[in-house]
């Protein structure tokens, strides 16, 4: 595995924020126009770092984000995205992604000494197991600072779910950085947040998949996302969306047998 710790200039905070990243369905705002309504700039100090365990906890907890910026039909709710987290005994932890209740996502993450790493991801509507090198793929250091860039990249290999067999094999590259101090109006309330910038490539030859996103994150975690995914294949782009989502509600699920308790608040370093 390949990492690397890098510093920059801060970026201005206001040109940051007017950035559009792309147009959702047509006729709707933009992805800029959407969040303007809900972030705003905020004058006191961020904090000195922050801990990777703040941004993917593995205490058990359920998370309900409502997606908006999507034109919806006259009367139809607004899309819902729910992440669950469930300790497991090993040491690991899974999140559960759902949208609209159908499973969409199941990720396996650890904890090292070096920071949180992702093990596997499953693709449901895909059917498609990833792997992420011998190790995994180090998703956030045990802590990030300010103008602090981080990166790192492994192999990747995509089996079938079903059968098993390896379909393909390429890169996965990890790229995060912590970018301003802002303040975040959701459903469940208005938040003082810390915002990173995390692009994820997934290369694999003729298919070539980016996840860009915005994620702010408080002491209790990632409480606001606005990801833009883009898919080309053999350099053309075939498909790609951007969505705004906001944390609704959180409650702690009801444990299973064997299931680990932690407590589900991370910790915001001061230093």
């Amino acid at each position: 595995m390949t990492t690397t710790a890098t510093r920059r200039p801060a970026r201005s905070v206001a040109l940051v924020c007017l950035l559009a990243v792309g147009c959702v369905i047509g006729g709707c705002q933009t992805p800029s126009q959407t969040r303007a309504e809900h972030v705003h700039y905020l004058e006191n100090e961020p904090a000195g770092a922050i801990a990777g365990d703040t941004v993917y906890p593995r205490a058990a907890l359920s998370k309900t984000y409502v997606v908006v910026g999507e034109v919806q039909g006259k009367g139809q709710p607004r899309p819902r995205v729910r992440r669950e987290v469930r300790p497991n005994a090993d040491g690991t932890w899974t999140v559960r992604t759902f949208e609209d209740e159908a499973e969409a996502r199941t990720d396996v993450l650890t904890r090292t000494g070096a920071g949180v790493t992702l093990l596997e991801t499953t693709d449901h509507a895909r059917g498609t197991l990833t792997r992420f090198g011998e190790g995994g793929l180090l998703m956030m250091p045990a802590t990030l600072r300010p103008e602090e860039v981080f990166g790192a990249k492994v192999v990747a290999e995509v089996f079938g779910l079903d059968t098993n067999e390896l379909q393909e094999r390429g890169t996965a590259e990890r790229e995060i950085e912590w970018v301003a101090h802002e303040g975040l109006s959701t459903p469940a309330g208005d938040f003082e947040t810390e915002r990173l910038r995390s692009m994820m490539t997934l290369d694999l030859g003729s298919t070539v998949v980016k996840r860009e996103s915005r994620m702010w994150v408080t002491e209790r975690g990632l409480v606001g996302e606005e990801v833009t995914q883009k898919v080309t294949v053999f350099n053309v782009p075939v498909r790609q969306s951007t969505r705004l989502m906001l944390l609704e509600h959180e409650q702690v699920p009801e444990l299973q047998p064997g299931d680990q308790v932690e407590d589900p608040i991370g910790t915001m370093l001061g230093g």
